[in-house]
């Protein structure tokens, strides 16, 4: 018979996060950040420190480096309660940029030496990276990265181009997909580099990145020299070396997480909303919507952990697990920011961060699910793309 409840274990790691996040993590202290930072995805410097010093950026890092070692359902487990308890990703960031993508692709790929001088930072905290792969002009298509590296006579490379969509503005360093050669095949002609933000050279500004109040930064490189030492893997395989580190964010934990609480604030709302004098949790189409919701919600959590659950036992998941995963948990999204925005009708487009948060419906969250969900159907890969992943290489049908 399948037993899909955590193991002793499993439940214990599972406990130990909800205790420690709900404890450092309250409303008031959200709506205080989001005013003074003027976004929806603040940064609690005072959390980093803490969740640093308890090991949680260690925890996918091998035993042997001072890490806890956690298995992919663990690690799941983790991500789904970090999701749920609303960490703030300017937070969740440093552990996903940096503990688990750059952490586990350097156990591919880097040196000895590399792994010796960057790890230890990466597990104190002290060293937090985001990712330099979207461009302006191209958008997340790494085979056709355009910003420049030019290779020195003594082994280090100039770096001239811009970089968007990434958490600069709360990092110390960038992992940026560079163009090192023009004369081969695209995707053959990419190296990765590991560059210090405050290097001469780089500019960071942050922008509003969508309606729903979210900061992301745009980072240009003017003539930025990078010694040879901070080159990641080998010249002119980054895009593979990237396809590598991709397993370690194949689980959409995190996001399976954030989707929970929020439908569990939308059911609250629901219970609490009357509309002419009646409960709106009497009207039909709310009830059906909320239930349809439910059930779509069990299916994705149930396919997350299962791609966790693959990765453990080395069972492929790049070709219709993990993509499945992430287009039917962004679709969800989608579907619950349109159902929420539909019942609370004018109140659903009522912001947050205002001083009369607290008499306004689901806190003013509701236009933010609804304004953020059409990037989620885009971001990490669009819905159209994951489709075409299955398609392709997980059915096997032929393209045009």
């Amino acid at each position: 018979m399948l037993d899909f409840s955590f193991t002793a274990k499993e439940q214990e790691l599972a406990d130990e996060f909800l205790k420690f996040f709900g404890e450092q993590i309250t409303e008031e202290k959200w709506d205080r950040t989001m005013d003074e930072q003027e976004c929806n995805n603040p940064y609690w410097h005072d959390l980093h420190l803490e969740m640093a010093r308890r090991g949680y950026y260690a925890l996918m890092a091998p035993k042997y480096l001072g890490g806890r070692q956690l298995s992919f359902t663990e690690w799941t487990i983790f991500l789904e309660v970090v999701g749920f308890k609303r960490v703030p990703f300017g937070n969740i960031n440093a552990v996903l940029n940096t503990s688990n993508f750059l952490l586990g692709g350097m156990l591919l790929w880097a040196t000895e030496e590399q792994k010796k001088k960057w790890i230890p930072g990466f597990l104190s905290g002290e060293v937090k990276s985001c990712q330099g792969l979207t461009e302006p002009a191209v958008g997340s298509d790494l085979a056709n990265v355009e910003l420049r590296a030019i290779e020195q006579p003594d082994g280090s490379f100039i770096l001239n181009g811009t970089k968007i969509f990434n958490n600069a503005h709360n990092a110390t360093h960038i992992l940026t997909v560079s163009r090192t050669d023009t004369t081969v095949p695209r995707h053959k002609g990419i190296t990765l580099f590991l560059v210090d933000l405050k290097a001469k050279g780089m500019t960071v500004v942050p922008r509003d990145f969508s309606a729903g109040g979210e900061k992301r930064s745009e980072v240009s490189f003017a003539d930025v020299h990078v010694p040879k030492e901070n080159m990641l893997g080998l010249k002119n395989k980054g895009f593979y070396h990237i396809m590598e580190a991709m397993r370690f964010e194949r689980t959409m934990g995190y996001r399976v997480g954030e989707s929970t609480d929020d439908f569990n604030r939308l059911v609250r709302t629901v219970k609490e909303l009357k509309y002419d004098g009646k409960p709106v949790s009497q009207i039909p189409w709310v009830r059906y919507g909320l239930a349809q919701i439910a059930t779509e919600m069990l299916v994705v959590r149930q396919m997350c952990y299962w791609v966790a659950y693959c990765q453990d036992h080395d069972i492929d998941v790049t070709s219709r697990s993990a993509p499945l995963t992430k287009l039917f948990r962004s679709e969800i999204q989608d579907r619950l920011g349109h159902l929420a925005v539909e019942i609370l009708g004018e109140y659903g487009g009522l912001e947050k961060w205002n001083k009369t948060r607290n008499n306004v419906p689901a806190h003013g969250l509701a236009q933010e699910w609804y304004l953020d969900s059409r990037k989620e159907e885009i971001g990490a890969g669009t819905s159209e793309t994951q489709l075409n992943i299955v398609a392709k290489r997980g059915l096997g049908l032929p393209e045009n």
